[in-house]
């Protein structure tokens, strides 16, 4: 077992669209187990944390690329466990997570061939939920009143949107590879301030992002079947905006009516018209030199904050 430390204070002033208050720890200790101290010493990892005042855990391997199969029963046994980190991807009585109802943060790495059921709907104090990978066993989290950070790997749910999502406190939403294809559902986050949708090819329509009134981060990866970036026009709070490697954008006209934008990612991405006369007055903007844009990405200034 070995206690370790993270320094976040670094991030104190990190301006993307991690705004969260995940970072706000800023400086913590969490105990470090293996899959076998987990497995055969609970009871000294118990005591351990309990005199050492320990809420947070993590198992994890030498080798942190390597999965491994692990046994998760003696997780139960830590009642007052706020935070934990699992890396693995085959877990055997998974659905010990449904016990720790005192889990605030929650980040697991599932191997897509993991059998085991979880619900999480119990934890109803999860503020952070990270799944990595593969969700396809794992329900409750979309109901979660507490939630304010989730980030999801292969998102898939039957209506190929955001409708089933009922997360009212949640800030901050990211997925990787998700299966959707319009953004309906989103008029019911309202809270959203950072949304980040990457390598999603089959998402058709971002139209009803009108509806996140606080949204300030707006990263879309990938998205190349998306033909309606213009209708970003509506949200007005928008302070960083990044479309990359995501087809074409007919024209950056839009870009005028967000008076709050500050950063623009361009990369890989095709304005059609090449006018770039809307960057101008940003505080950074980034871009392929393309000939028939009206600018090239060194005739940018990047603007110290003020």
């Amino acid at each position: 077992m070995e206690i370790k430390k993270y320094d976040h204070t670094e991030y104190i002033h990190f301006d993307s669209r991690y705004d969260l208050k995940y970072w706000n720890r800023i400086k913590f200790e969490y105990l470090s187990v293996t899959k076998r101290e987990l497995e055969e010493e609970i009871d000294k990892i118990i005591e351990f944390m309990s005199k050492k005042g320990l809420d947070k855990l993590e198992i994890l391997e030498q080798n942190a690329y390597v999965e491994f199969t692990i046994d998760l029963k003696n997780l139960s046994k830590i009642t007052f466990l706020k935070e934990l980190y699992i890396s693995g991807g085959l877990y055997i009585n998974g659905d010990t997570l449904e016990e720790l109802t005192q889990l605030e943060h929650l980040f697991i790495f599932l191997n897509e061939n993991n059998k085991t059921n979880m619900d999480l709907s119990k934890l109803k104090r999860l503020k952070f939920l990270n799944i990595q990978n593969y969700i396809n066993n794992i329900t409750g989290f979309e109901e979660l009143e507490n939630l304010e950070t989730l980030i999801l790997a292969k998102y898939q749910p039957k209506s190929r949107d955001f409708t089933m999502m009922n997360l009212p406190s949640l800030s901050n939403l990211e997925l990787v590879q998700p299966k959707i294809e319009t953004l309906s559902g989103l008029n019911k986050l309202k809270n959203i301030k950072c949304l980040t949708l990457i390598r999603s090819t089959t998402l058709k329509s971002i139209r009803e992002i009108n509806n996140l009134e606080k949204l300030e981060f707006l990263i879309l990866d990938h998205t190349k079947n998306v033909d309606d970036f213009d209708s970003i026009k509506n949200n007005k709070s928008l302070k960083h905006l990044s479309i990359i490697d995501s087809g074409t954008i007919d024209n950056l006209e839009f870009i005028r009516e967000l008076k709050m934008l500050e950063f623009v990612v361009l990369l890989g991405t095709n304005v059609i018209d090449g006018n770039l006369t809307n960057l101008k007055d940003l505080r950074y903007a980034a871009f392929d030199n393309k000939r028939h844009y009206n600018y090239r990405f060194k005739d940018f200034k990047i603007y110290p904050k003020n």
